[in-house]
């Protein structure tokens, strides 16, 4: 009486359930089998399952088959391409339940729904999101371009920091996406000098107070000019704090510890470091002994501890140096990149 009443319900569901027998051969296949990928009810009947699995997905199907197998009731999920009547291929979801030690069922019941349409648009939405980033990445270095025409003094200044704090970043832990974010802001945290006078960022001698009031205004022209611009990161707040100090002495608003956000902490320790390592239009360079000796003796006074520690451990134990930063950020980071 049951069969009966949910025969008709099996028959015309959207989904097409299939009864394997344990070693994959179909022993049942709804007739909606039909709509969804073109075989006439009952022309799959007798052959085997993985015969009509992409290639590719094979393995994967039957690991996932096997281990099912092992437990009575076990319910699993994949998703897999199955080769429709037309030879196309389509995107199946599949849930799949072992019931061989069911006396009425004796199989694995396998219910698949098409998700095609949710595949290709998912695929077209990632497309168009690396189209995006292509278009995101060309701007981001056309800005930092013009900062770094306007102060020949720091040409590569910005590249030099921002691949030091995305190392400093990985060696504390810092989760993949948020690395990213940092990268962006730190390849143009010093495009707000575009604000100050060419003759100002060129001076061959020490900045007056005037002066040096219009370089430290450069925090709050880059947030201004960003901070309409759609990131998924904060990239216009962390412009506007890498020169925060953690006992309040920085600008341009005199935050203080965690009021700070952690990839503007790590920013200024990176900007400290190359700064002090490289030649100013003020000054020659000091050196990367007396840059790595001003950030460890202000540890947790101006700079955050933990990216002071984490940058120590980079040139003390990990062989980073500014002449094979490049190649030090290509190994470590590739490690940790987002997918897709």
């Amino acid at each position: 009486m049951q069969r009966d009443i949910f025969q008709p319900l099996i028959e015309n569901a959207l989904d097409v359930i299939t009864v394997l027998s344990r070693d994959g051969i179909i022993r049942y296949e709804s007739d909606s089998i039909e709509r969804m990928l073109g075989y006439k009810p009952g022309e799959l009947i007798g052959k085997s399952l993985f015969d009509f699995i992409h290639p590719d997905d094979v393995p994967n199907v039957i690991s996932t088959f096997n281990n099912g197998l092992q437990i009575p009731g076990c319910t699993t999920s994949l998703e897999f391409r199955f080769q429709h009547k037309n030879s196309s291929w389509r995107n199946l979801e599949t849930i799949g339940q072992n019931l061989l030690d069911n006396p009425s069922v004796e199989g694995i019941v396998l219910s698949f729904r098409d998700i095609t349409a949710r595949v290709q648009a998912e695929e077209e939405l990632q497309r168009n999101f690396e189209k995006l980033r292509g278009t995101l990445e060309g701007t981001i270095a056309t800005l930092a371009t013009i900062t770094e025409n306007r102060d020949p003094y720091t040409m590569g200044h910005q590249k030099r920091v921002t691949r030091l704090a995305c190392a400093i970043a990985e060696e504390m832990g810092l989760p993949a996406e948020q690395i990213e974010g940092l990268r962006v802001a730190g390849t143009i945290h010093d495009i707000g000098k575009i604000g100050a006078p060419f003759e100002v960022l060129n001076k061959p001698g020490q900045l007056n107070v005037s002066e040096f009031g219009l370089v430290q205004a450069h925090p709050q022209i880059g947030c201004d000019l960003l901070k309409t611009a759609e990131f998924p990161w904060p990239v216009a707040q962390i412009l506007l704090q890498h020169h925060e100090r953690m006992d309040g002495s920085g600008y341009p608003k005199g935050l203080a510890g965690r009021n700070i956000l952690i990839e503007a902490r790590i920013l200024g320790v990176a900007d400290v470091v190359e700064a002090m390592s490289h030649r100013r239009s003020y000054r020659s360079a000091l050196g990367i002994d007396r840059a790595l000796r001003e950030v460890s003796q202000n540890r947790g006074i101006l700079y955050d501890s933990r990216g002071v520690d984490a940058c120590l451990r980079l040139f003390a134990e990990k062989g980073f140096t500014f002449e094979r930063d490049s190649q030090y950020a290509l190994e470590h980071l590739s490690k940790r990149a987002p997918a897709g």
